[in-house]
């Protein structure tokens, strides 16, 4: 149990860490371990010491919401020309100050630019689904009626 909430205490600490270093839009709240809060929308995924990754916080970019009546998952969304999604591990001890700065530098242009490439996929999936989905509306609605 203490074991557990230290490491909650480092989490907290190395996250509110990174987040400062980000600048004034992006804010940690303690009570979600797993994501860094940004500007419009826009948030960065943390997974603390994975399986193969004791010591290490792997940070990466968080794809925009779709709705599950589009049914997006990565794979769809993450066809954006071949690049790879933001992401990056880093080693813990290199505190959170460091890790803040290796996140602007190293995550956060390549994810700048992907996001609204994504935004715009999704909603194209959007417009095509309303397209195919209008007509039927009706009928929808009925047999869900009955």
């Amino acid at each position: 149990m203490i074991a557990e909430q230290s490491k909650t205490a480092e989490y907290s600490t190395i996250g509110r860490g990174i987040a400062a270093a980000l600048g004034r839009a992006w804010r940690f709240d303690p009570s979600d371990l797993t994501h860094i809060q940004g500007p419009r929308g826009r948030a960065l995924r943390l997974q603390w010491e994975g399986w193969n990754n004791r010591g290490r916080v792997e940070v990466s970019g968080e794809y925009p919401p779709c709705p599950p009546e589009v049914g997006c998952s990565s794979s769809y969304v993450n066809k954006h020309g071949g690049d790879e999604w933001p992401s990056g591990t880093f080693a813990m001890s290199r505190g959170a100050e460091m890790i803040g700065r290796d996140v602007a530098n190293r995550i956060l242009p390549g994810y700048a630019r992907l996001y609204p490439i994504i935004e715009g996929r999704i909603a194209a999936a959007m417009a095509e689904h309303r397209a195919c989905v209008g007509p039927y509306r009706d009928n929808i609605s009925r047999e869900e009626r009955s």
